[in-house]
Parts: structure tokens; C-alpha cells; sequence
């Protein structure tokens, strides 16, 4: 019987490569490690991560499906930059402006006659906002280091005209509870145009005396309630009511200076010398003798 001689199988070792044997392959990009539809192994990489989908994979799916333009390098690997997936169902991030509040006016109407008084008499009056406005004081001020007397300002601006006779007005209503009612030497209203554009009082603007406004502003009550109406003419040529109060914004300080120094030299006669010089000591008490 004749043997048939078996072809020896010689075992190909690692290191064995043969020239010629096996098409050159293409060379390797660092980084590239080929789609899932190049080779049998890839393919069955893809089938066990459908089998076992992660959130990972879902999600990397999901923005393949909605980016049909960007290309994959590899299984794993996947641009996520999708300018129509971040900027086509975006929405504003700031919402729309709101309308200036009656509280965002008032206040800043208020910081704006401080400026005034403070730069105005070129810091020589303090000024003060009180903590609570029972008193319907907005602003208090006085001389710098002279303590004894100071001036409460009432602050009432508005942000449009009236137009009337062919003149502009700056016209202002107001309510007051009579209880809250107080007319006071020492307590003054600012009436102002406040122009939006040019963010600063218009000239001219309106300081008067807490009397004459009680009494002239057409006083009319309202049950417990008094309300006051304000028309100021803007022409500096009128001759309205108002006239001898109004003034340049940059001239109020001046004013309140004066006012206040007035007061104090009057201040001062009123008392006599002796006590002048007595008082003038801190701590000092001054105590006369019963009539």
C-alpha cells in the first residue's frame, strides 16, 4: 500500500514575513483605528454594542442621526460639533427689557439731587438718606461740621411734559395723608424734569418752601387724603407762581447753602454772648432762670 506523503504544515511564527505573500498594507494614521466597516472585527465590536447599548453609545447615536454631515473616524470616536444642534432651536438667554419702574425712577431721581447738593456747593453739605420715610423726607442735609441745623428735601421728578398754551409744563400730582401733613422752615420740595435721553434734571427745575406748596399746589381732600397738583411752567420767561422758586440744577446747592447760613447767624444774635461762648463747649447746657 502505497503512503500518500502529507504536505508539512510549518507553523508560521510571529516573526515570519514573507515577501510577496500578502498585498502591502496601507499605511497606519496614528490615531486611526478604522471604522466599524472595514474589517470582521469591527463589525463584530458593532454588533455586541447593539446587543449591550450603553447611554454613552445612545447618545453618541442620536447626534450621529441628527448630524447626517459629520464623519465618524472610528466606532468610538465622533465629532460632536454641530452648529444647527446649538444654534438652531436656541432661545434667548437675556429676556426682554422690562419698562423703567415707577421705583428705578424715584430712586434714582433721589441720587441725583444728592449729586446735585454734594457736587454743587463743592462738598461743603453733607448729605443723608434717612432709613425710613415716615416723615416724607427723601434727603436730609446740612452743613459740613455744623450739625444743628439741616434741611429735609421731598424729591418729586417726572420723565414727561404736558404741553398746554404753547408752553411745555411740568406738571406733578401727589397725595399726602393729612396725619403726614407737615409744613416745616426746614422742610423743602425739589420739583424736576428728568430727560431720559440726556439722563440729567432739565432746567429749570423747582425748589420751594413746604408751606407755599401745601397752600398754592391747589390743595383738594380726598377722605383722609390730600392731593396736590404741581404745574410749573419749563419757559424761563414765564411769570407763573412758581417763578421766584425756579432755578439752573446747578444753582440749588447755593441755595440750600445760604438758606442754611442764614439760619445759623440768626442762630447765633438770638442767643447771648456769654452763652455763645458757653454752648460752643461740648457738653455744655444751657439753663436760664425761671420767669
Amino acid at each position: 500500500m502505497v503512503g500518500i506523503a502529507r504536505p508539512q504544515i510549518r507553523r508560521r511564527l510571529p516573526g515570519d514575513v514573507d515577501e510577496g505573500d500578502q498585498p502591502q498594507e496601507e499605511a497606519q494614521i496614528p490615531g486611526d483605528m478604522g471604522c466599524a466597516d472595514d474589517d470582521q472585527d469591527g463589525r463584530q465590536q458593532a454588533a455586541a454594542d447593539r446587543d449591550q447599548p450603553t447611554p454613552e453609545r445612545s447618545l453618541l447615536s442620536s447626534r450621529r442621526r441628527n448630524c447626517g454631515a459629520m464623519t465618524c473616524r472610528g466606532a468610538g470616536q465622533c465629532s460632536f460639533h454641530c452648529p444647527y444642534m446649538q444654534t438652531g432651536n436656541a432661545r434667548p438667554v437675556i429676556p426682554p427689557t422690562s419698562p423703567l419702574s415707577n421705583v428705578q425712577f424715584s430712586r434714582f431721581t433721589e441720587t441725583e439731587v444728592a449729586k446735585i447738593l454734594t457736587f454743587g456747593s463743592g462738598g461743603l453739605l453733607e448729605v443723608m438718606v434717612p432709613m425710613t420715610d415716615d416723615e416724607r423726607r427723601d434727603i436730609e442735609t446740612h452743613l459740613k461740621q455744623k450739625f444743628r441745623l439741616s434741611l429735609a428735601i421731598q424729591v418729586k421728578a417726572r420723565h414727561v411734559l404736558v404741553r398746554r398754551n404753547r408752553a411745555d409744563l411740568l406738571s406733578i400730582r401727589f397725595d399726602e395723608k393729612r396725619a403726614r401733613l407737615v409744613a416745616d422752615p426746614f422742610f423743602f420740595y425739589f420739583f424736576g424734569f428728568m430727560g431720559l435721553t440726556e439722563m440729567q434734571f432739565r432746567a429749570p427745575v423747582f425748589f420751594v418752601p413746604s408751606d407755599v406748596v401745601h397752600s398754592s399746589a391747589d390743595p383738594r381732600p380726598h377722605g383722609d387724603l390730600v392731593r396736590f397738583t404741581f404745574d410749573g411752567s419749563m419757559d424761563r420767561q414765564s411769570k407763573d407762581r412758581w417763578r421766584p422758586y425756579a432755578c439752573d440744577p446747578s444753582e440749588v446747592a447755593g441755595r440750600v447753602v445760604k438758606f442754611l447760613r442764614a439760619h445759623e447767624a440768626r442762630r447765633r444774635v438770638a442767643l447771648p454772648r456769654a452763652a455763645r461762648s458757653l454752648i460752643a463747649q461740648p457738653g455744655t447746657i444751657l439753663v436760664g432762670r425761671a420767669a
